[in-house]
């Protein structure tokens, strides 16, 4: 049993005592504190409280007369506690009046905002004219007509526009336009990740708070937006007419601010990811009621690797048919409008868009061009203009040379051509087609018909027997490094020009094409046997200090054409060769000047020269149709244009696809057969590094206008496949020597050809290797 002395306890011994026993109240151990300092040394000592004391010092007090403003002396409240109470009442009444923000302006122009009602197009011009300022094609008209019918009326509608059609803002200000005027309640956007819908919410808001004009005709919306002052805490809280508007502003979700009267009251917007928590989106309004989405809009709800996969496509289709489809509920059929581009083939969105496949749908394909100018003179025209306008900018022009064949030729080149978008075309452009044909020349075939017109070219799957590193690697043909073969005839060597490396490779080739990789590195050279461009420490930055990036890639070309260029390579039957034929990579920008000078000015100029790979795809012209030029030579899909312009150097331009192609089909026969391409080593020597470049790249057959021709396409980015280059140069740099094979390029089979003596020498006046 615990001994306690009542007269010398604790205020925490004695509260439990006082609270023990009979009383109606219960005393606090903030209330005690507060009687102990009123009591003084009258109830205790300060830190311990006598009990009988305590109790004789509380019935005292409980006998004094009380007023209206005396403290309740024991368990009431103080000044202190009265004068808090009141500032809180104060405070809360300064929240209040903060939260409040007044009443809603009146509508600025009633007119013009029944006549934004009106239409959906009317509503795009007349609040969005920095948006929508140039005249709407035939495409916009339809697509702004088939979007407000199923605002207004229901249904579905999946739509495929050219890139830079606007799309994305007719997409919004639909949205906009479906919330201000009531017609819908809750819009869900439904991105291909959660981060992609993000952005498009993003865009929405900045609208609402920013837009002066929507500001004017709905004050019910924007206006309690604006009073936010971008605090999104405020939304919480926020009142007019003392009257909460129930107002979220969120990162995942906007909803507009419940007014009186207003039709745009508590609508809704939020946003997922299509492989991410859609099923059972709903919300609770402040009066109990339970609301679905009745607006649903995917928007390109694929990304580049899910339209490359089946499964990801049969995943995703899955997806729009059985989740996002079932959020309007049980019973329910959800209005809503897909945009959407077609990336590859039969994937996700073609099929969306594919009628018979989803006529719920009722897709609609559209593009940037939907005719070709016709005719065999329009199409040499125009592949003309692809090469004045890739030539000009290699020279850094901006195209002057192309912009000037077209203005001269136009009406031959627009010959029964049909652009959806006549207004479509940048300054300095003639027309819609010139701006199509430079966005197709500028990005590539590939990207062009899959982004601008919906319609990707096809294409066929690698070999499944595609050659693999270790298979490359052991292509050894048991000589030593910088041994020749006893049949080799020339020697050659390419360079590919990085900025922070050069990276050159050396071949042996005998009459027949059988060749020989006889040396490969970089300059600098490297410690380890196996790098990436990315991680390499001895750069040419390093080596040549104190330098710009142009006058270092010079200084490197002089070092390493000083180093190779001068060595002698010798066979087993003691014949030497030297390299007699270097081209030099000149397409990376910053580079082409200086290896055009170091063409011209250096050592080496009567055996170096620069080189442009061009890419030449299944819908280009081929490579046979090209018209030769006056003083042109041309040879197995490569040609040396003559010099005009201030670089005063001749160039080799060859067919990167074509050649790719030849050098992996010689990689493929067996070392020692006619035509095969070995490397230098025994089995132990370790050619990893060089055989991962050789296989960075893949060969997809590809089908158009008629033809098949092999398009070569890097596995994923980020691969090098700079040797890879460095073969491919040395071998175009041996047919330019004449080192002949049988292939047939179309119609045309080159073999060498007799020529004069005076033939020769007249080459060699004016340049010409």
């Amino acid at each position: 049993m615990v001994v306690i002395d009542p007269r010398h306890l604790r205020p925490s011994a004695a509260l439990r005592v006082i609270n023990a026993t009979r009383r109606a109240d219960v005393l606090t151990d903030r209330a005690l504190r507060l009687n102990m300092n009123r009591g003084g040394l009258r109830v205790g000592d300060g830190q311990h409280l006598d009990l009988i004391r305590y109790g004789a010092w509380v019935f005292a007090e409980r006998q004094k007369p009380r007023t209206p403003t005396a403290p309740n002396p024991v368990g009431g409240e103080s000044a202190y506690e009265r004068h808090r109470d009141r500032m809180a009442g104060v405070q809360a009444d300064q929240s209040r009046r903060g939260r409040e923000i007044g009443p809603i302006p009146p509508v600025v122009d009633p007119a013009r905002r029944a006549e934004g009602e009106g239409s959906l197009r009317r509503f795009c011009e007349i609040y969005f004219p920095a948006r929508f300022f140039r005249a709407w094609s035939p495409d916009h008209i339809k697509v702004l007509a088939r979007m407000e019918d199923v605002i207004r009326n229901g249904g579905l509608f999946a739509i495929a526009m050219p890139r830079g059609s606007g799309k994305t803002s007719i997409v919004e200000v639909a949205v906009i336009f479906a919330l201000v005027f009531g017609f819908r309640k809750y819009v869900a956007l439904i991105g291909a990740t959660e981060p992609k819908a993000e952005q498009m919410l993003d865009s929405i808001k900045i609208e609402l708070q920013n837009n002066d004009l929507l500001l004017e005709d709905f004050p019910e919306v924007c206006f309690p937006i604006r009073k936010l002052e971008r605090v999104t805490q405020r939304a919480r809280a926020q009142m007019t007419g003392g009257h909460h508007t129930f107002m979220a502003w969120e990162k995942k979700e906007v909803v507009l601010p419940t007014v009186i009267d207003s039709r745009a009251s508590g609508g809704r917007i939020e946003v997922a990811g299509l492989t991410g928590a859609i099923r059972g989106m709903k919300f609770t309004r402040a009066n109990g009621a339970v609301e679905r989405p009745d607006l649903v809009i995917p928007d390109d709800p694929q990304t580049d690797e899910s339209a490359k996969s089946e499964s990801q496509c049969n995943q995703r289709e899955g997806l729009i048919k059985g989740a996002v489809l079932g959020l309007g509920g049980p019973g329910v059929r959800i209005s809503g409008f897909m945009p959407c581009t077609i990336i590859e083939p039969d994937d996700m969105a073609a099929r969306i868009l594919d009628r018979k496949r989803n006529p719920i749908w009722q897709g609609e394909r559209m593009q940037l061009v939907y005719r070709w100018a016709e005719g065999k003179k329009a199409e040499q025209l125009w592949e003309t203009y692809r090469e004045r306008r890739n030539q000009s900018f290699e020279n850094g022009g901006k195209g002057e040379t192309s912009d000037a064949h077209y203005k001269k030729n136009r009406k031959a080149m627009d010959a029964g051509a049909l652009v959806a978008w006549e207004e479509r075309k940048e300054p300095g452009e003639l027309s819609a087609l010139q701006h199509a044909w430079n966005i197709r020349i500028d990005r590539g075939d590939r990207a062009f018909f899959a982004e601008y017109q919906n319609d990707p070219l096809p294409a066929i799957e690698a070999n499944a027997d595609d050659l693999k590193p270790d298979e490359i690697a052991s292509k050894v043909n048991g000589l030593g490094r910088a041994d020749l073969p006893v049949d080799a005839s020339a020697l050659t060597m390419f360079i590919d020009v990085q900025q922070k490396a050069l990276f050159w490779l050396i071949a042996a080739w005998a009459p027949d094409f059988t060749g020989s990789i006889v040396d490969y590195g970089t300059w600098p050279d490297q410690p380890a046997d196996n790098y990436r461009l990315s991680e390499i420490r001895r750069t040419i930055a390093r080596a040549i200090p104190k330098s710009s990036v142009e006058g270092g890639i010079y200084e490197a070309l002089v070092k390493l054409c000083g180093e190779q260029l001068r060595r002698e390579f010798k066979a087993a039957n003691g014949a030497t060769l030297k390299v007699s034929r270097c081209l030099v990579d000149a397409n990376w920008g910053r580079s082409t000047e200086v290896v055009y000078q170091f063409a011209r000015q250096g050592e080496w100029a009567g055996i170096v020269s620069p080189s442009h790979g061009k890419y030449y795809g299944a819908s280009s012209l081929p490579f046979a149709e090209h018209k030769p030029l006056p003083g042109e030579r041309i040879g197995y899909r490569w040609r040396i244009p003559p010099s005009t312009g201030r670089r005063a150097v001749r160039y080799v331009l060859f067919d990167t696809n074509w050649w790719k192609s030849f050098v992996a089909d010689r990689m493929r026969v067996s070392v020692g057969d006619r035509g095969s391409l070995s490397l230098w080593g025994s089995p132990r020597t370790t050619h990893q590094m060089f055989a991962e470049h050789m296989t960075s790249e893949r060969r997809i057959p590809v089908e158009a206008r008629g033809r098949k021709v092999d398009e070569w396409r890097i596995k994923q980015p980020g691969l090098d496949n700079h040797f890879l280059d460095c073969i491919v140069g040395a071998a175009v740099a041996a047919s330019v020597l004449g080192i002949a094979t049988n292939a047939k390029d179309g119609d045309r089979t080159f073999a060498r050809k007799r020529v004069r003596l005076s033939d020769l020498q007249s080459r060699k006046r004016m340049g010409v290797a």
